[in-house]
């Protein structure tokens, strides 16, 4: 194994100098941590358990001990050593004792396994049996959770129908006013009912959280806890809500067995952190993502806190404690951040700092609850008096940017509102946190969209966009909302601490944003935790998601000096080591190995070039394609098409895809018509309904038997546009390199087909395109000639140069006089047809791509005047005839035996094919995984599709004659590529 081998590597490297425990420990605690990381769990080192402190211990997410490892010195006698920490009481559950020549696994009190740790696989069994070990408590937990899980909704709605049935109750009535006052006058003075008793319900399924975690009633001293109680001993006697809760009673019971052993706040926070997580996702799960419900580990926090620290002290003269320093958490969650502050802060400046500059906001509801417990509980931790936190609001901190205090346009209670103004009237010198991730709704179906922020959004407009070159959908991503925010709140000097999404680093959409920050701040610090799935980073991420990460430290101060900006990829590979690293350099932040940055004139803060890819020749720009003027080798260009239905448009069969149109069109007209009789019995002839409207949502939303979507809603919907059908429009498309399906074209049914309709109006239009990846794009650039309608999926984020394109009445030559005059010049007489075929050849050349491997994910290709235009031309030609008409390539002899479908999903499968096949790749893949991925069996996502339509079948024996034949394609294109470079 890898991992196996890299120890050996870094072992051998330190012995060299030391052979002690301290010099020896450490690759082998990486080791652990990699094989800890796999499993989704952690490596926390020198946990003490009163007089015994084992050199690790593997934890999960919430905080059960997996197993424990020692560590000796060589000179050792390693038996000798084993008793002395057996007698001492080190727990023999699940233990590794080594020296780094021998290890000995102990499980229930039992030596199972010793080894030679030089044998790898030896090392690799010791490894494994430690890993499968089962903490017995972890799985009673576990299977616990599951089942509370999984019982939560249906405990949500018999609590519902409980309450209805209460409500009439004079007790429940007297209960529930006294709620709704103290809501109206602590949360919103127009809090609805439903809010109200969505709070009750979380209350009733989360109370017995807090009372067996904290072994305590002290959550009870929060004044909407206690209303909260009366309210539910109004809806439940004590039996009754036994009788209810009696299936996930053991849930409860694990939580309070398991607090025993959790030592301190730090772990019982987070603890409840990973709970709470849990059962959002279960409780509301649309909600959970919408607000980005993942819990920020202990390590960013503290690091977090204390870089922000040093840079006080260094940029200020400052601290966290100082007295006027104020700090505000503006999502705070379930207070994770500010509850660290407050154990940071030395208890001497908490009572002043806990009253007056401590802030922080939330808009969920349970989180809200749960926060404010959390900081109550702290304080009343360290100073030994209950206190209530009155700076924490419940309110959208984007919302406060569209008001101006004193305007009474909050729509709080008078509680709150005190509470929102007195935050307003701050003066923040630090902002810290962690704000939500997502950047739009996945899927319009979930109706379940952000919230629109005009003022927020018109100063992104008029900073991050306006001096940007790229195209800014994304731009407007909640975390880059949260950073134009806090850096217009901040005011002229102060700190912004986050840890966001990492794409602002170096994606194309962010190079506004990037001009911007560093226009506005004096100095800036980035810290790039990588794990970014999309691009392929293997390193690990340290929130278990698949965008990167980073720590962004921003100061604004008043100075005359430039803007410093200070850079670094954290050296860690896997999440563990990443937090153990975090966990040991918060407190010398500055003296971490940091790199300079001088951005560049595009915005650039990394990714930077120093070649002449400036002087080559655009394949094309908005100039040309808009018919301004002439300077691109094509006149026109576009993205394939986007559906953003594929599992309605497109498959393999296409009887299939007839039914899924009809059906499709059956329900869509329907709702049309529903929809007008609706306009019509509301009165709302006159009005002008955009796609974003709550009204319309919610209808729609009601039946959700399609998939809708933005553009479908705004273009034809709203537009009262009719869906036909005509079987002239299924026909074929290249969905993925090498891969064809049917296509529904038919007009409703296509979000986007951009201009591919110019390039192939009928499906017998003869055409030829060049597809390459599209600007932004993370995987290494690719290109494909395409004789058929591209998917903008083809590749990634495909953009598509067509040799012709058509009118009404004509075929039209795509190539410009200026691109053939420029040729010309270059080489002497050439046609466009020659210069097709040359950019293809240039756009497959390793040289090229290698040289210019980082301007190819910033801006569409140029291309440069190589010395032998007839071999690239020639090459070219060869090329894309091989990949347009792969399907009569010469099969490849392969025996694949006796193999079905789902074979295609084995690893073992790539197997098959020759080594070097695999080396033509698109992207990330071989030609001949895209082809594998393609056809295998996979879950279809949408439901209706899903339930009424199912798997298309296909034709095996001719997906293994294509594999064979794209072995052929992927062989000879590397032979011609090799022409090139002779």
């Amino acid at each position: 194994m890898v991992e196996i081998e890299n120890y050996y590597r870094e072992l051998e490297e330190l012995q060299s100098f030391s052979k002690n425990e301290s010099s020896t420990r450490r690759p082998f605690e990486n080791l652990l941590s990699s094989f800890a990381r796999e499993r989704n769990l952690s490596l926390v080192p020198e946990v003490s358990f009163g007089d015994i402190r084992p050199d690790g211990v593997v934890k999960d997410k919430f905080e059960f001990d997996i197993g424990f490892w020692e560590a000796k010195d060589l000179k050792d006698n390693l038996d000798s050593e084993i008793s002395k920490k057996l007698e001492k009481g080190y727990p023999v559950s699940n233990i590794i004792f080594e020296n780094s020549k021998f290890a000995i696994l102990f499980q229930n009190g039992e030596s199972v396994l010793e080894i030679e740790m030089e044998k790898a696989e030896k090392l690799e069994e010791l490894l494994e049996t430690f890993f499968k070990f089962e903490n017995p408590e972890k799985r009673k937990f576990e299977e616990n959770l599951e089942k509370f899980s999984e019982a939560v909704p249906k405990l949500v709605d018999e609590v519902r129908r409980r309450i209805s049935s209460s409500e009439e109750k004079p007790k429940f009535q007297k209960a529930y006013r006294r709620l709704e006052a103290i809501c109206q006058e602590s949360i919103d003075r127009n809090i609805s009912k439903s809010e109200i008793l969505e709070m009750l319900i979380q209350h009733i399924l989360t109370e017995e959280i807090f009372v067996n975690l904290f072994s305590t009633d002290f959550h009870k001293e929060n004044n909407i806890a206690k209303i909260l109680n009366e309210l539910e001993i109004a809806v439940f006697s004590r039996n009754e809500k036994k009788a209810l809760f009696h299936k996930i009673r053991n849930f409860y019971d694990a939580i309070k067995t398991h607090s025993v052993y959790l030592k301190g706040y730090r772990e019982k926070h987070q603890f409840l952190n990973a709970l709470y997580e849990s059962f959002y996702k279960a409780y509301n799960p649309k909600r959970a993502d919408k607000l980005g419900i993942v819990y920020t580990p202990f390590e960013i926090v503290d690091f977090m806190i204390e870089a922000t620290d040093g840079i006080l002290r260094k940029s200020f003269k400052k601290s966290l404690s100082s007295k006027g320093v104020q700090i505000l958490d503006p999502a705070t969650g379930t207070g994770t951040f500010l509850t660290q502050i407050m154990n940071w802060i030395p208890k001497r400046d908490l009572v002043r700092k806990y009253g007056s500059e401590l802030f922080a906001n939330e808009i969920a509801i349970l989180p809200y609850y749960i926060a404010n417990i959390n900081f109550e509980y702290i304080y009343f931790q360290r100073t030994g008096e209950f206190r209530d936190f009155e700076n924490i609001s419940f309110v959208d901190t984007l919302e406060l940017s569209q008001n101006q205090k004193g305007q009474g346009e909050f729509l709080f209670s008078e509680e709150n509102t005190e509470r929102v103004n007195r935050q307003e009237d701050s003066d923040f010198t630090v902002i810290i946190g962690n704000p939500p991730y997502n950047a739009n709704q996945q899927n319009e179906n979930d109706n379940n969209k952000n919230l629109a922020y005009p003022k927020v959004d018109s100063r992104i407009k008029e900073t991050y966009v306006q001096t940007s070159s790229a195209q800014k959908t994304k731009v407007y991503d909640m975390y880059s909302r949260f950073y134009r925010w806090a850096t217009d709140r901040i005011g002229k000097s102060g700190v912004v601490a986050f840890v966001t999404n990492s794409s602002f680093i170096d994606s194309k959409t962010f190079d506004g944003f990037r001009k911007t920050i560093f226009s506005e701040f004096s100095e800036i610090w980035i810290l790039d935790l990588g794990g970014n799935v999309r691009k392929s980073e293997k390193d690990g991420n340290v929130f278990d998601i698949m965008v990167g990460v980073a720590i962004a430290f921003f100061v604004k101060r008043e100075t005359e000096s430039p803007t410093k900006l200070h850079y670094l990829k954290n050296p860690e590979i896997g999440k563990e080591n990443k937090l153990l690293w975090l966990q040991r350099n918060g407190k010398r932040f500055f003296d971490l190995d940091w790199e300079d940055i001088f951005p560049d004139e595009k915005g650039n803060w990394l990714n930077q070039t120093d070649n002449d890819w400036e002087e080559l020749l655009p394949m094309g720009t908005k100039e040309t394609k808009l018919g301004k003027e002439e300077n691109a080798i094509f006149r026109n260009f576009s993205n394939g098409i986007s559906t953003n239905r594929d599992e309605w448009v497109y498959d393999f069969d296409k009887e299939n895809l007839k039914r899924k149109a009809e059906y499709f069109i059956e329900k869509y007209n329907l709702e049309l018509e529903r929809w007008r009789k609706f306009i019509i019995d509301n009165k709302l002839e006159n009005e002008k309904f955009k796609e974003t409207d709550k009204r319309l949502n919610d209808f729609l939303h009601l039946k959700n038997l399609i998939k809708w979507t933005k553009m479908i809603k705004r273009d034809k919907f709203l537009k009262n546009k009719k869906a036909i059908f005509s079987k002239d429009k299924i026909r074929h498309s290249l969905y993925r390199p090498f891969v064809k399906q049917y296509l529904n074209s038919n007009y409703i049914f296509i979000d986007l087909p951009a201009q591919q309709f110019d390039a192939f109006p009928t499906s017998e239009s003869e055409n030829v395109v060049i597809s390459v990846s599209g600007t932004s794009h993370s995987k290494p650039f690719q290109a494909l000639g395409v004789s058929l309608l591209p998917n903008l999926d083809l590749l990634e984020k495909t953009k598509s140069f067509p040799l012709h394109t058509f009118t009404e009445n004509s075929k039209v030559e795509n190539i410009t006089d200026f691109a053939l005059e420029k040729f010309s010049v270059r080489y002497g007489k050439v046609i466009k047809l020659q210069i097709f075929h040359y950019i293809y050849a240039v756009l497959h050349f390793p040289e090229y791509r290698e040289k210019y491997e980082t301007n190819l994910k910033q801006d569409l290709p140029r291309i440069p005047f190589y010395e032998n235009f007839s071999l690239f031309s020639k090459v070219g030609k060869s090329l894309l005839e091989l990949h347009t008409d792969f399907e009569k390539a010469k099969e490849f002899s392969i025996d694949f035996g006796k193999v079905s479908r789902k074979d295609l999903s084995k690893k073992s499968f790539i197997n098959f094919f020759p080594k070097e096949a695999l080396e033509y790749k698109l992207g990330n893949r071989s030609a001949i995984e895209w082809v594998i991925d393609g056809y295998k069996e996979k879950k279809i996502r949408d439901e209706t599709v899903r339930e009424k339509f199912g798997k298309s079948e296909i034709d095996f024996d001719e997906v293994l004659s294509l594999l064979k034949k794209v072995t052929t394609v992927s062989l000879e294109t590397l032979e011609l590529l090799r022409e090139l470079e002779s």
